[in-house]
């Protein structure tokens, strides 16, 4: 069995190497060809493989620990800590500061909902990563916190209000998930694995992965009206907590048994 949850054709494109695209595809094909199961995050990689050719692809889901991150948690803290007051829209991007993440439209975006906004959202980004310098010089007005703990960054999901996430490469999107799961109003990327769990509309916001605009005309709409963002919220909580870690473990120990009595026809070894 192999596993892909990373998309490294799509990193190419991001890393300015879109010629070595194909032959990304290439070593994939190479690498999980020979597995009798290769686990995916979601149906949308899923049926990328397939299209690629490699047809043994199957959902593994991910899951997400809803009782580590939940909107029962300590919210005060992180706002005395950075100077938030009451009523302040506390707007949160939390990722590895990578050029795969999309972060330049996050740049757009947010100069534009500042403009308009004003004092009445602070915008926090946590994570590390080679931008640090681009997103310090492009957004000067916004708290940047690094790297954080599990701990530390579920007390950050509570204390939040909003979190934008415009990364057009996730396989899963398990940032979104934990989000969700601390009841907040998501904004993601039309895009990758954001779709399977939000629901614009219903469970979230999601917006073209190029569109700057778009993003910043939800994230101005959820600054605005607090009651759509407390319903948006609650049913994103309620949808995290079907995505729990046992009914994923069920599946995966289901996959098992069906591997070992139904041998794949034509599969041979391959070291993982």
């Amino acid at each position: 069995m192999t596993s892909y949850h990373t998309d490294f054709p799509g990193y190419c494109r991001h890393y300015g190497a879109s010629l070595l695209e194909p032959t990304a595809w290439q070593w994939l094909r190479w690498f999980h060809g020979p597995a009798r199961l290769t686990h995916t995050p979601g149906e949308f990689v899923r049926d990328a493989l397939h299209a690629r050719g490699l047809s043994r692809a199957i959902v593994w889901g991910r899951a997400v620990d809803t009782d580590q991150f939940r909107p029962e948690r300590d919210r005060v803290r992180w706002r005395r800590r950075l100077g938030i007051r009451d009523g302040t829209v506390l707007v949160l991007h939390v990722g590895r500061l990578a050029p795969e993440k999309n972060l330049d439209v996050l740049i757009d975006a947010w100069s534009l909902a500042h403009a308009t906004l004003g004092a009445q959202a602070r915008f926090v980004i946590a994570g590390e990563g080679p931008l640090e310098a681009r997103l310090e010089a492009c957004l000067p007005w916004v708290t940047r916190l690094g790297f954080l703990d599990r701990d530390d960054l579920a007390d950050l999901y509570a204390a939040a209000d909003v979190c934008v996430l415009p990364s057009a490469t996730e396989t899963c999107g398990l940032v979104a998930l934990e989000a969700m799961a601390t009841g907040l109003a998501v904004i993601a990327a039309d895009a990758g694995g954001f779709r399977e769990s939000i629901r614009h509309g219903q469970t979230g916001l999601l917006a073209p992965a190029a569109d700057a605009r778009a993003f910043a005309a939800h994230l101005v709409t959820l600054v605005l009206e607090h009651d759509r963002r407390r319903v948006l919220g609650a049913a994103a909580r309620d949808f995290a907590r079907t995505r729990t870690e046992t009914a994923e473990d069920d599946v995966l120990l289901a996959q098992y048994r069906l591997l070992i009595g139904s041998p794949v026809a034509g599969a041979h070894a391959c070291a993982a």
